[in-house]
C-alpha cells in the first residue's frame, strides 16, 4: 500500500484477485525513469513503482478540419 505523504490518501492498493489498483489524477514519467502519481485529494506528487517501457519520441499534433 502506498499513501500520500501530505494527506495520507491511499494511492496504490492490492485487489482481491492479486492485482493492484492505482488511484490517481494522472501519472507523470520523468526522463530518468521515475513515475509519480498525482494525489486525487491534495495534488501532491507521490512516487509509484510504475515503469514505462518506451518513451514517446515526439508529440503528435491533432488537427480538426471543419
Amino acid at each position: 500500500m502506498i499513501q500520500c505523504d501530505k494527506c495520507s490518501r491511499i494511492i496504490l492498493t492490492a485487489t482481491n484477485d492479486g492485482g493492484a489498483k492505482l488511484r490517481t489524477r494522472t501519472v507523470l514519467f520523468t526522463p530518468e525513469g521515475q513515475a509519480y502519481s498525482i494525489c486525487p485529494s491534495c495534488k501532491e506528487r507521490v512516487p509509484v513503482p510504475v515503469v514505462l517501457q518506451s518513451f514517446p519520441t515526439q508529440k503528435t499534433k491533432l488537427v480538426v478540419n471543419v
